[in-house]
């Protein structure tokens, strides 16, 4: 491994431990976006490799699933999308067909979004009495 490459894997690693919550959900739907968007060339590319195409995806898109914070208002709501999202990915690993990823990226954009202008308005936290928290859009546990 040379010297830069040394150094954009500490600046990854630097990224990742000093992100808040709401930037390492983003950082999770966008790696996943990024990974559907690369299984979705497979399929039209190499149709022959899709499990494996789908696989980042699929496992971020599970440990989404798995780590939603039960406490949250729309907890079940989005382990039920996030798991909407894995299962249209394992359909299309099986059978060899782009239907459904459209869904899935249009999902993840529209998540990308939300969490984006949600992150961009809250500079502090404001909750409405001192006993009260805020609640966040960010779903992660």
């Amino acid at each position: 491994m040379d010297a830069m490459e040394e150094q954009l894997n500490q600046y990854k690693q630097d990224a990742i431990n000093t992100a808040t919550p709401d930037q390492l959900t983003l950082m999770l739907y966008r790696a996943a976006l990024t990974g559907v968007r690369a299984f979705r060339d497979t399929l039209r590319d190499n149709p022959s490799d899709t499990l494996t195409a789908s696989q980042l995806p699929r496992d971020i898109l599970v440990g989404l699933a798995e780590n939603v914070n039960p406490d949250h208002p729309h907890s079940q709501t989005m382990k039920d999308l996030y798991l909407f999202c894995w299962r249209a990915l394992l359909e299309s690993s099986t059978s060899r067909s782009p239907e459904g990823l459209d869904t899935v990226v249009s999902i993840l954009e529209n998540l990308i979004a939300g969490l984006e202008e949600y992150t961009g308005r809250r500079r502090v936290p404001v909750a409405t009495t001192v006993s009260e928290e805020p609640v966040s859009i960010n779903f992660a546990g």
